[in-house]
């Protein structure tokens, strides 16, 4: 975890913080939820995403951790989508656009989205936090990559950072010219830049659908709490689907 000071963070200690304080398990236990450390001011943000090379503002340096990253994949390899009762739970607290989308999403993703917007929901008490929590990966839909194509795409942003930046960059100037934030990608590398892409196409997807505003932005901001001038939602809603998605 990084000790030295940064812009915009240095006002708070990262040293010996346990950003995992809380787990699932504790909180279906019916543990109280604290945040598990506190607000700072953000990095200076543009409409472009920030560029792999400035990620040192993420606290798990550069992305998610391997072992977090092999919790996902082993987890997307279980077939099926979401149980009949957690699909039907979905659709109960989403929107008529809302439901649409997330029922293009893939099975997994589905499953992903429920296990985060559902315990977001219970904890928060807020039916906006669980739709944003269960559509935060929706821009995941076009890039059509299964398990095995996501893990490529993750190894090739970690040993091309600068290369994956140019591309992603590309993709989403294309994206932002379409009517509904929908673009199928040709290419095995418009795949990958499609997947990187995800929390800026997911916004623009759920802005052009209609969806709630704030489900809109914080599919953008679900990866990024340290470059976001204005959060969606406040510090202790945010950082606990921030959690859960990391979980």
């Amino acid at each position: 975890m990084p000790t030295t000071a940064r812009p915009g963070v240095d006002a708070v200690d990262f040293r010996g913080v346990d950003v995992r304080r809380v787990g699932v398990d504790d909180l279906l236990a019916g543990a109280a939820w604290h945040p598990p450390f506190g607000p700072c001011e953000p990095l200076p943000r543009t409409y472009d995403p920030p560029s792999p090379r400035s990620w040192a503002y993420d606290l798990r340096h550069h992305g998610p951790g391997w072992g977090h990253l092999a919790r996902r994949f082993l987890w997307s390899l279980r077939p099926g989508g979401p149980s009949e009762a957690s699909s039907q739970w979905a659709h109960s607290v989403l929107s008529a656009p809302e439901r649409i989308l997330f029922d293009e999403m893939p099975g997994y993703d589905r499953r992903h989205g429920i296990g985060v917007g559902r315990l977001a929901g219970k904890v928060s008490g807020d039916h906006l936090v669980a739709r944003a929590g269960l559509l935060h990966d929706v821009g995941k839909i076009d890039c059509r990559l299964g398990p095995f194509g996501r893990a490529a795409a993750t190894l090739f942003k970690r040993v091309l950072p600068v290369t994956a930046d140019r591309l992603s960059r590309r993709w989403l100037a294309r994206v932002r010219e379409t009517r509904d934030g929908r673009l199928g990608p040709k290419t095995v590398l418009e795949r990958f830049a499609a997947y990187w892409m995800h929390p800026w196409t997911g916004r623009l997807m759920l802005e052009r659908a209609g969806a709630h505003p704030s489900v809109s932005a914080w599919a953008e901001q679900h990866h990024h709490l340290y470059v976001v001038e204005e959060l969606v939602f406040d510090w202790d809603r945010a950082t606990l689907l921030w959690e859960l998605d990391s979980d």
